[in-house]
């Protein structure tokens, strides 16, 4: 189990570590210097982005039904909660560079295009399969009694439609509303998922400037003007963006924010070496997986919840939250406020923290 953590170790840092400084430090050993300080390789300012994305994550969940600005966005718009997943798919995108450049150091890999059988039969019929049973799924429900049998109108069923006589604001569901509007999953599908990978495209790019240019000051010039460049083609393109549909605008005006932001702590951490005071967001993107399954997603809450006296209501968790901070500041919304920022992010920044120096990271 030791030798598994220490391979993890130092698998992640090298998958993140700065391209500039560790050619620094290989001149440095070329040339005999032993008593050069020995700078870290990890770029914390990614670690600092990932704590920061998922500590975002946790507010919005906990906060968001209290504080609407935290919240998504009913539709058009967007609000501290539409930025969560951009900045998630960004962050991927940024890593990709740095962990492959890292294994280009330790193994040959790639496959030759040359030799790949595109369109194959074999490859075919899986895929006109999955295609198909998606649509049949998505309509199966859909009413076609009232069809006339004139003309084409069989193929007025797979139109869209909207759910509710107010579209695209709640109420309650059209009788003739299609299925997907139940359905259990995302009603975009596919199309939402196109666009979403512009944002780790653009993520990508981040981290290929990284990798390629070795000065701060290089890095920051390309980061901050693709970010202000992105923002105002947002500007031009607001005719309407929201998390809903993954537009174009939303798509540039999220990847500006997630750049700038970066940028931001890439300054302030990397540069300006202020790492203790983003060190919680740092514990927590190092071991971002432990807390997202843990505290976004509910898991030791819910493991809390699980153990009452005489009523459901009665759990360390609801008396905490209840006495300790709504009480105390004599407000649900300020209440539920704290208990999120001090009793879930901050809590957990802590476990981070200690689990970093003991070397515990939880990765796949």
């Amino acid at each position: 189990m030791d030798g598994g953590q220490k391979v993890e170790q130092l698998h992640g840092d090298v998958a993140e570590e700065d391209p500039g400084r560790r050619q620094r430090s290989m001149v440095d050993e070329a040339n005999g210097d032993e008593k050069a300080p020995r700078r870290s390789k990890r770029v914390a300012s990614l670690d600092v982005f990932r704590g920061l994305t998922v500590a975002l994550m946790i507010l919005v969940d906990g906060a968001g039904g209290e504080w609407p600005v935290i919240g998504h966005a009913p539709w058009n718009g967007c609000n501290l909660a539409d930025s969560v997943m951009p900045f998630f798919l960004f962050i991927v995108g940024m890593a990709i560079p740095l962990s492959l450049k890292a294994l280009a150091t330790k193994l040959t890999y790639g496959v030759d295009m040359k030799h790949v059988r595109w369109g194959g039969i074999l490859q075919r019929i899986p895929l006109a399969y999955l295609v198909v049973a998606v649509l049949e799924i998505v309509t199966k429900d859909a009413k076609i009694q009232d069809r006339s049998s004139s003309g084409f109108s069989i193929f007025r069923m797979y139109f869209p439609m909207a759910c509710t006589d107010n579209s695209p604001h709640e109420g309650p569901f059209k009788n003739d509303a299609p299925a997907w509007c139940v359905a259990p999953f995302e009603p975009e599908g596919i199309l939402s998922s196109f666009s979403a990978v512009l944002s780790t495209i653009i993520g990508v790019h981040y981290g290929h400037v990284l990798v390629h240019m070795k000065s701060h000051t290089d890095r920051l010039r390309q980061w901050v003007t693709m970010g202000i460049a992105l923002l105002v083609l947002g500007i031009i393109l607001h005719f309407s963006h929201g998390k809903k549909l993954i537009n174009n605008s939303y798509i540039c005006v999220t990847a500006s924010a997630a750049g700038i932001v970066f940028s931001l702590l890439y300054f302030l951490v990397d540069i300006l070496n202020l790492r203790y005071a983003f060190a919680p967001l740092q514990w927590i993107g190092m071991n971002a997986m432990l807390v997202y399954v843990m505290a976004a997603e509910g898991i030791f809450e819910g493991f809390l919840n699980g153990w009452y006296y005489e009523g459901t209501n009665s759990t360390l968790v609801y008396w905490v939250r209840k006495h300790v901070f709504v009480k105390v500041w004599h407000s649900t919304r300020l209440g539920i406020l704290l208990y999120v920022l001090f009793a879930q992010i901050l809590f957990w920044a802590l476990v981070s923290g200690v689990l970093h120096r003991a070397g515990l990271y939880w990765k796949l």
